[in-house]
């Protein structure tokens, strides 16, 4: 028999450091998240969530300004359908995993302006399977850059650089994109 004991108090490794990530990160909940390298996908060093008992959560969080994409590394181990590493943006849950699951990249359109996106693993009221955990690694923001468009009649329209179209306002209200 194996036996696994974590420190769950140690905190030997910073998130940003943990996550490869020039965000400032908190966190909370029951348990905090902690840096560590026993679980990684980049062989090096994660972000795992608190050891956490029924109905209760570990979250962490950050604060970035959209438009852009965030992308991450995922996995959890935990009571598959029940308890969940689940990734939100101003607390609207975009993705969730359960399970055991290997390492899976994800990438979040995140809307413009400024948003909060976290990252909770979550426990229902019974059952205890895997060990409970969930991991983050690899978090890159890349944001997506506003282009202000001068438009005849005096007007303005804004467009980013992946958007399909764009919104403007002039004296006339016609507006045209010459690409």
């Amino acid at each position: 028999m194996i036996v696994a004991v974590f420190d769950d108090d140690a905190t030997d490794i910073n998130l940003a450091d943990a996550l490869d990530s020039s965000l400032t990160f908190s966190t909370g909940g029951d348990r905090a998240w902690r840096g560590q390298n026993d679980v990684t996908n980049d062989g090096v060093d994660a972000a795992e969530s608190g050891l956490i008992g029924d109905l209760q959560s570990s979250w962490m969080e950050t604060t970035i300004v959209g438009p852009g994409q965030l992308s991450f590394d995922w996995r959890v181990s935990s009571e598959i359908d029940y308890d969940f590493l689940r990734v939100q943006i101003n607390g609207v849950t975009q993705a969730s995993i359960s399970g055991e699951t290997d390492w899976a990249s994800y990438t979040l359109d995140v809307p413009a302006g400024e948003q909060t996106v976290r990252w909770v693993y979550v426990k229902d009221d019974y059952v205890t399977e895997g060990t409970d955990r969930g991991w983050v690694d690899n978090v890159t923001y890349a944001p997506s850059e506003a282009i202000t468009l001068t438009i005849d009649g005096g007007g303005y329209g804004v467009v980013s650089e992946s958007a399909t179209d764009f919104s403007c306002a002039t004296a006339n209200g016609e507006c045209s994109l010459s690409v």
